[in-house]
């Protein structure tokens, strides 16, 4: 996700003015720190989520006057408790239960005014955007789990290797098909929902998506295009091992 903020997150963000916004998934915090500065520059509360973040998120919460909470727990335990969000990070548990499950409950816990939030999505791009992916299965009801072992991938091949991306994660044994993957789940909630929802999908750095209400303002704040021409610029730099700047 913290490939995506300058250029495609933050300026959203900062036209959408949220009071609230929700991270899932911090792992290290180098996104969370992004985040963060822009809260407390624009005084907005900010909770992450993550059971165990790789971080000093405590130092974090005590210089945010009181606008950073990190709660080390499961979404799914939390989500329905905490304040409604405008805006979500998601880049937690790639799979398509948790994921689906985890808009069920930001939507269903929406603002009082009707407002939907506006969802950014890591890993919606190879592997995981029709691949399940697993941080542990036990966490995964029997009915929703395909089946799965510890192996790794690469683009040309569906199959699960001893070798490739991610190798050391539980990952589904097949690519494709009904309730797999992080951008089939997003595309079912949309089906499935009956609000005026729209998303768009960007390619490079294993892919970035945004959900959000199909206002003609939301449509003007995200242009397709102009995003989708950062990424791929992005992309080919980080191919060539470079790092640049990109807005």
């Amino acid at each position: 996700m913290k490939n995506f903020w300058e250029i495609a997150i933050k300026p959203s963000i900062e036209q959408l003015a949220p009071t609230h916004i929700i991270e899932i998934g911090s792992d290290k915090g180098f996104n969370t720190r992004k985040v963060l500065s822009y809260c407390i520059e624009n005084n907005c509360r900010f909770t992450a989520i993550d059971p165990f973040p790789q971080f000093d998120y405590q130092t974090m919460e005590k210089e945010s006057n009181g606008l950073f909470k990190m709660v080390t727990d499961l979404s799914l335990n939390v989500l329905k408790d905490l304040e409604p969000a405008d805006v979500a990070l998601i880049d937690g548990d790639h799979n398509w239960y948790t994921v689906y499950n985890e808009l069920d409950q930001i939507f269903a816990n929406r603002k009082a005014d009707k407002t939907l939030p506006v969802c950014f999505f890591h890993d919606t791009g190879w592997p995981y955007a029709r691949r399940d992916m697993y941080y542990n299965p036990e966490n995964i009801p029997k009915s929703h789990i395909k089946p799965h072992a510890k192996g790794g991938m690469f683009i040309t091949n569906p199959e699960l290797f001893n070798i490739g991306f991610n190798n050391n994660l539980y990952n589904a044994l097949t690519e494709g098909g009904e309730k797999n993957g992080v951008l089939t789940a997003i595309e079912d909630f949309v089906s499935d929902s009956s609000h005026n929802l729209t998303l768009y999908s960007f390619d490079g750095l294993h892919g970035l998506s945004i959900l959000f209400e199909g206002t003609e303002q939301n449509h003007q704040i995200f242009s397709p295009f102009d995003i989708q021409k950062k990424i791929a610029l992005l992309t080919e730099y980080h191919r060539l091992g470079q790092f640049y700047q990109v807005r």
